[in-house]
């Protein structure tokens, strides 16, 4: 149970740290060295990001101020004038071309049911990319933990929730999230951000949750 356990904390962290990615940079960013962190873990989950990481590091290590990537941000995700990657589920999953949806409102439901309240920092609806990444990286920690107790229905639950969301929510809509990145991006470091997010979770959705939750129901089945 070690090594599926010491996968599932791999995939919390890197869901945690692309989180991290998606807040307004500050010299945290480097300070903190998060492209660093990411560099090392994210590469053996999914090969495919070690250049775009590479790039992020590189971008953070050079930069002298923040500005340019803030002014980056800023256009990418907040505007004040049409957004050029609008970071909110609803607008990719619906048809209204508004947030606040009712798919907006089902991840409301999720986090109900997972007993996790929204990232006090971040005043944005449930379904902002950075906040449904946190989410991700929640809802394994408490697999982890549920299985580390021993508490193997509380662990089925978290595990039937991640991939609901993962196949409802956040596996649906990013890949034209991270197209509207990398298309509009005028920055190194957010055109490689969104190429290392899309191929981390197109790799989580389609294969390792899937081999997550059946190596858990062999674990489980030996207890």
């Amino acid at each position: 149970m070690k090594e599926f356990l010491d996968r599932e904390q791999a995939r919390a962290l890197s869901y945690h740290l692309l989180a991290q990615c998606y807040g307004f940079p500050t010299e945290a960013l480097k300070e903190e060295k998060i492209a660093d962190h990411l560099l090392q873990l994210l590469p053996l989950i999914e090969e495919s990001t070690e250049e775009s990481i590479e790039k992020m590091k590189k971008y953070l290590e050079e930069v002298k101020d923040l500005q340019e990537l803030q002014l980056d941000f800023s256009k990418l995700f907040i505007g004040p004038q049409n957004l050029l990657a609008p970071p909110y589920g609803s607008l990719y999953l619906e048809n209204k071309g508004q947030i606040m949806g009712e798919s907006t409102y089902d991840v409301v439901r999720l986090f109900n049911e997972a007993g996790v309240k929204k990232l006090k920092d971040v005043k944005e609806p449930q379904d902002h990319i950075r906040i449904e990444l946190e989410f991700m990286y929640c809802l394994i920690d408490e697999t982890i933990i549920a299985c580390k107790e021993g508490s193997w229905e509380k662990a089925e639950k978290y595990i039937r929730l991640q991939l609901e969301f993962l196949n409802h929510h956040l596996g649906r809509w990013i890949k034209p999230f991270t197209d509207n990145v990398y298309n509009h991006a005028e920055t190194v470091f957010y055109k490689n951000l969104a190429l290392a997010t899309v191929n981390y979770i197109k790799q989580d959705y389609l294969e390792d949750s899937l081999a997550m939750a059946k190596e858990f129901e062999n674990i489980k089945g030996q207890k």
